[in-house]
C-alpha cells in the first residue's frame, strides 16, 4: 500500500489506565508519521487534548454498544479497525 493509512483505534472505555496511554501515544505517533487517525474511547479529558493537537479525532465510548455507534459508520472509510481489549472486539465486529 502506498501513502498514508486510513487507522481506527477502538477501546470500550471511560478510563485511563494502560490500554488507553498505550492508545493515545500510539495515535499521535500515528499521525505525525502522516497516517489519518482517529480514536474510540477512552478518558475524554485525558485522551482529547494530545490527539486534538495531533490531529486526531477522538469520540468517547464508555459502554460496547457506543462502540458500535461510533465504529459503524467509519468502518468502510478506514484500512485497519484496532480494537484494543475484548469488548471493543465485540464492539467493532
Amino acid at each position: 500500500m502506498n501513502g498514508p493509512l486510513r487507522i481506527l483505534h477502538a477501546i470500550r472505555s471511560d478510563g485511563f489506565a494502560g490500554v488507553e496511554q498505550f492508545v493515545l501515544r500510539l495515535a499521535m505517533a500515528q499521525a505525525a508519521d502522516g497516517h489519518d487517525v482517529a480514536v474510540i474511547g477512552g478518558a475524554p479529558d485525558r485522551m482529547r487534548p494530545g490527539l486534538e493537537a495531533a490531529g486526531v479525532e477522538h469520540v468517547p465510548a464508555a459502554r460496547t454498544i457506543d462502540v458500535v455507534r461510533a465504529v459503524r459508520p467509519r468502518a468502510g472509510d478506514v484500512d485497519v479497525v484496532n480494537t484494543h481489549m475484548t469488548a471493543a472486539d465485540v464492539g467493532a465486529r
